[in-house]
C-alpha cells in the first residue's frame, strides 16, 4: 500500500493513491508592494505571495484568502509579537493594503526570520480554553520550535506550517525550502512584501461516496450528513522542530502531539444544502475532505487515526419517491485505512451504498443497505 504526499489534482484509485509533491513558490509580485513612509518603527509586513507544497502546478491561486500566524524574529527583540496576516492574492494591488493595522513591522536593510501556521484560528481564543502559540529560535543550532497549544484534532481546513520564506521573488524565481530569513530591502521604493512557502501539518482524507449500480435501479439514497469522530482526543499540543537550512531540505524534523483535552472530538464533514439529503449517483460521487492529526498518540501505542470513524446519515426512497426510511446511520471504522499514514499524506477513500446482499434483492435487503469501503 502505497501513500506519498498529497497534490490536489490525483487520479482516485479504489482505496489509496500516492501523492507526490515539487517544493516551489511564487512568482514576482512587485505591483503588490508598498513604499516605505519614513516611520521610524518600520512598515507593515505583506504577504505578497503564498504556495502550499502540491499546488505549485495550479493555475488558479488556492492560498488567496487564507490567514497566517505569522511570527518575527530579528535576533534583538525576541519575541516580536505574532500576527495574523491574511494572504489577499497574486492579482492585489498595492492601494488594497493600505491601512493594514499588522503591527508586524519591518525597518530597510534589518534581517527578520520568519515563521508562522495556517489557518491563523486554528487554535482560536475562547474563554473557556486559551490558544497561545509561539516560536523560539536558536541562531547558533539553527533550530526553531514552534508550540500551537489547544489545536483540535480534527479539522475541515488545511492546517499547515511555513517552511520557507523569501522577500521580493524575480521571474521565475521560487522561494527556497528551509530557509525563514527575509531581508528588508534598502531600498523603500521597492516596498515590504514576503513570499512565503508552507507545508502540510496533517494528514488528509478525501472521502467519495456513491451508489451501487444494481441499488440504484429500485432505491434512491440521499445523503444529508457526514461527521468524523475520535473517542478520545479533542485538542492537542502541537510542538513542530525547524531546522534551518541551505540545502532547500524540508525543514520539519519533528512532530509532537500531545492531547490536551481528551473528550471525544466530532466534526462535520459534509452536509447537504438541501434539507431532505442530495441524491447520490453511481458515477459521479458527493467528495469531501477531512483532516486529522496522524501522529496523535492516545496512549503509548494507540494512535488517532486507528479510532477514527466517520457517520453517514441518509434517507431511503423507493423509485417512485416514497420515503421508505428516514435519518438512516451508516458507521465506517477507518482504522485500517488510516494505520499507516502519517503527515503530508493523503487517503482517497471510495465507499459505497449497497443492500446487505447483492444477489438476494428481497426488500428487507433493498430497504437496510449498508456502507462498504470499496
Amino acid at each position: 500500500m502505497k501513500v506519498n504526499r498529497y497534490i490536489y489534482t490525483s487520479l482516485l484509485t479504489a482505496l489509496l493513491i500516492g501523492w507526490g509533491c515539487l517544493l516551489s513558490s511564487c512568482t514576482d509580485h512587485s505591483e503588490m508592494e508598498q513604499p516605505y513612509t519614513g516611520e521610524s518603527e518600520g512598515e507593515p509586513l505583506h504577504i505578497v505571495g503564498m504556495t502550499r507544497t502540491g499546488d505549485e502546478t495550479s493555475d488558479s491561486d488556492p492560498m488567496q484568502g487564507q490567514s497566517v500566524q505569522l511570527f518575527l524574529d530579528d535576533g534583538v527583540k525576541t519575541p516580536i509579537p505574532s500576527e495574523a496576516v491574511t494572504y489577499h492574492g497574486k492579482t492585489t494591488s498595492s492601494s488594497d493594503l493600505f491601512g493594514n493595522t499588522t503591527t508586524l513591522k519591518v525597518k530597510p536593510g534589518a534581517d527578520y526570520y520568519v515563521f508562522g501556521f495556517l489557518p491563523s484560528n486554528a487554535n482560536a481564543i475562547t474563554e473557556e480554553t486559551n490558544g497561545n502559540s509561539s516560536v523560539t529560535v536558536n541562531s547558533e543550532t539553527k533550530i526553531a520550535t514552534m508550540t500551537i497549544e489547544n489545536l483540535p484534532s480534527l479539522s475541515t481546513k488545511d492546517v499547515c506550517v511555513v517552511i520557507g520564506a523569501k522577500g521580493k521573488l524575480g521571474t521565475n524565481e521560487k522561494v527556497d525550502v528551509g530557509s525563514f530569513k527575509y531581508h528588508a530591502p534598502e531600498n523603500t521604493e521597492e516596498g515590504f512584501g514576503v513570499s512565503l512557502l508552507v507545508d502540510h501539518l496533517f494528514a488528509a482524507i478525501d472521502f467519495n461516496i456513491c451508489v451501487g449500480a444494481t441499488y440504484n435501479a429500485v432505491r434512491t439514497i440521499k445523503l444529508k450528513k457526514v461527521v468524523m469522530k475520535s473517542t478520545s482526543v479533542k485538542k492537542v499540543t502541537a510542538v513542530i522542530t525547524l531546522k534551518m537550512n541551505d540545502n532547500k531540505d524540508n525543514p520539519i524534523t519533528n512532530v509532537a502531539f500531545t492531547p490536551s483535552e481528551t473528550a471525544q472530538e466530532e466534526m462535520t464533514l459534509y452536509q447537504s444544502e438541501d434539507v431532505n439529503g442530495t441524491a447520490l449517483d453511481v458515477t459521479t460521487p458527493i467528495s469531501f475532505t477531512g483532516f486529522y492529526g496522524a501522529g496523535i498518540k492516545i496512549d503509548n501505542t494507540t494512535s488517532l487515526g486507528s479510532t477514527l470513524s466517520i457517520e453517514s446519515t441518509y434517507d431511503i426512497y423507493d423509485k417512485d419517491g416514497n420515503l421508505i426510511e428516514a435519518n438512516r446511520k451508516a458507521v465506517n471504522n477507518l482504522a485500517t485505512v488510516l494505520s499507516n499514514i502519517s503527515r503530508g499524506k493523503k487517503v482517497n477513500l471510495d465507499l459505497k451504498v449497497i443492500p446487505t446482499y447483492l444477489y438476494i434483492l428481497s426488500d428487507n435487503e433493498l430497504d437496510n443497505p449498508t456502507i462498504v469501503v470499496e
